[in-house]
């Protein structure tokens, strides 16, 4: 991590065309003039903190909050969309993409609100992973009255931590900060107000010392000491155009109390998966023939209603028995496919629904050797 300044425009923004000139997210890493205060932080210290790579080119961080939960930014959440192969790696002693021993991701959920963007309000988003993680967790602020201004809060992360630091930090570093706002606060730096809004946002900084999260910080975590405790009162998720502290453009982070109730119904709620056994995990790639059939089981194991669709390129060569519903809590169903084309050939049917990861099934038909 590098403390210091806000964050960089993550890819999901500037896909959207948004202006990032105040508000860079953290997810990608960005120069950063002045870098102050940062150091290596205690891994005996940070047993829930997990690192990523969304698949953008950028970094994100997360947190442990329950057996197979990771709180993470909604702008890295949606950064990910649609890549199935996500691991995230448990307090790691260094950042590496692709290190072994990673938990898979097999769902993931953006706050419904949130708009990549300029301002970056609702930035929070939840990962699902396929086993059990560590036991270490870390526990979530539940008091909208806290932490007050001038409160001391910490942030966590491999992000950058210098001008021509574009892969970020190494090691996992800490920085330790103010509360600028407190949360009835009006004003964050020389942010405009409508920018800003402390009921769901923190303003955290440390002028002094120009002390900060940056580029490849995001979805990491601002603890704080409420009633004698350390919990998570914020995620890392926009500041500054540059990186440097700016008392003008301090970091803006999700406040968690304010996100408490959606985090946990959103826990609970709808999680479909899909399989079929001709197209085995983990590259999902199916052989099909004239007059054979392959067939998908969708199962919802979660509590909630959930919504599911099979996706098709225009000019099909396959069929399907049916392309969307519904399914009920710890419902399944079953789709059939199947070809009546003679020729070889090779396309990619996609999976999506309700909280889950959009996944491609690529179909070998009669025996194309093709990449799908």
């Amino acid at each position: 991590m590098q403390p210091s300044g806000g964050a960089t425009p993550s890819s999901a923004s500037e896909q959207a065309g948004q202006s990032a000139t105040i508000g860079r997210t953290a997810s990608q890493p960005a120069p950063n003039p002045r870098i102050h205060n940062g150091k290596a932080a205690k891994r005996s210290q940070t047993k829930w903190f997990v690192s990523w790579f969304p698949g953008d080119g950028g970094h994100c961080g997360g947190m442990i909050i329950a057996k197979r939960w990771i709180l993470t930014a909604a702008h890295c959440v949606l950064a990910a969309s649609g890549n199935a192969r996500v691991q995230v790696q448990v307090n790691p002693k260094v950042r590496k993409f692709g290190a072994p021993g990673g938990y898979r991701v097999d769902r993931m959920i953006a706050h419904p609100r949130f708009v990549p963007g300029y301002d970056l309000p609702y930035d929070v988003g939840l990962m699902h992973v396929t086993r059990n993680l560590p036991k270490a967790r870390i526990a979530l602020n539940k008091s909208k009255v806290s932490p007050q201004i001038n409160a001391q809060e910490t942030v966590y992360g491999f992000g950058s931590t210098n001008p021509q630091d574009y892969d970020g930090s190494k090691y996992l570093r800490v920085g330790s900060l103010v509360d600028l706002s407190g949360p009835k606060g009006k004003t964050c730096g020389a942010y405009p107000r409508a920018r800003f809004k402390s009921s769901i946002q923190i303003c955290a900084g440390k002028p002094a010392t120009r002390t900060d999260a940056c580029g490849g910080d995001s979805g990491g975590p601002l603890v704080s000491t409420i009633k004698g405790k350390k919990v998570l009162v914020g995620v890392v998720s926009s500041g500054g155009d540059i990186c440097n502290g700016d008392p003008k453009a301090p970091g803006i982070y999700t406040r968690v109390s304010a996100f408490y109730t959606w985090i946990q119904r959103a826990m609970s709620g709808a999680h479909l998966v899909a399989s079929a056994k001709a197209c085995p995990l983990p590259d999902r790639i199916c052989n099909l023939k004239k007059g054979q059939k392959i067939t998908f089981v969708l199962k919802n194991k979660g509590s909630g209603t959930a919504n599911w669709k099979f996706s098709t390129p225009k000019v099909s060569k396959v069929s399907l028995s049916k392309r969307s519903g519904t399914l009920k809590a710890n419902k399944s169903t079953t789709v059939t496919l199947s070809t009546s084309v003679s020729a070889s050939a090779c396309q990619v049917i996609k999976v999506s629904g309700t909280h889950m990861l959009t996944q491609d099934f690529g179909v070998r038909i009669n025996g194309d050797e093709g990449s799908c």
